[in-house]
């Protein structure tokens, strides 16, 4: 990961719930068709998930985990990868625009 890399920001209608220490997804159906999938995070995930109220990008977030759990930048941004991949994959973050993009 790279400080060059997208901000990432959260999808509008994802609903979620904390339960038993996990954060719960749970992502608004936008037809009839479409399954609706769960997914459960975990305390770190679910921090995660709560830090991307705001834009930030993979390497913000390590950082923000470093400073919350006991692991260092290095770690965290390893471990991260994976995970905000699999986030995109399911469409619950997206790349915020860049400020170029909004000037043309």
């Amino acid at each position: 990961m790279s400080d060059s890399e997208p901000r990432l920001r959260r999808v509008e209608g994802v609903a979620e719930r904390a339960i038993a220490g996990e954060t719960v997804l749970v992502p608004m159906r936008r037809s009839p068709r479409e399954r609706i999938s769960v997914l459960s995070l975990d305390e770190v995930g679910g921090f995660v998930w709560a830090a991307l109220r705001e834009p930030a990008t993979p390497l913000e977030l390590a950082a923000r985990v470093a400073g919350e759990f006991e692991v260092d930048v290095a770690t965290a941004e390893r471990d991260l990868g994976p995970f905000l991949s699999r986030l995109r994959e399911l469409g619950l973050v997206v790349p915020e625009p860049s400020p170029e993009a909004s000037c043309r």
